[in-house]
């Protein structure tokens, strides 16, 4: 997987304290690529996202026995939120 603008990512997981070679769950490494797919297919947004770093993810479900759905938790820096924000419309959009 390359990881290319993506290299924040374990820079924030040692400052939270999980350390350098802490192992990546599986909703890591799934948002990790699809972050790395929308900036090869969003050109416009390649610098913007060169930026954004996460500090963690989390997979959880939502709703009662019967209807139960997965959701995937992603916690960013404030002031990245913005950036987030924008990624997100374009992405939708296109």
């Amino acid at each position: 997987m390359h990881e290319e603008g993506w290299i924040a990512v374990d820079r924030t997981r040692e400052a939270s304290g999980a350390g350098e070679h802490a192992a990546h769950t599986g909703a890591h490494t799934t948002l990790l690529q699809t972050m790395v797919d929308l900036q090869q297919s969003l050109a416009d947004m390649r610098s913007i996202m060169r930026e954004m770093t996460f500090v963690m993810v989390k997979e959880t479900e939502t709703g009662g026995a019967r209807d139960a759905k997965k959701c995937v938790l992603i916690y960013v820096p404030v002031p990245q939120l913005r950036l987030y924000r924008q990624v997100q419309v374009r992405s939708l959009l296109s």
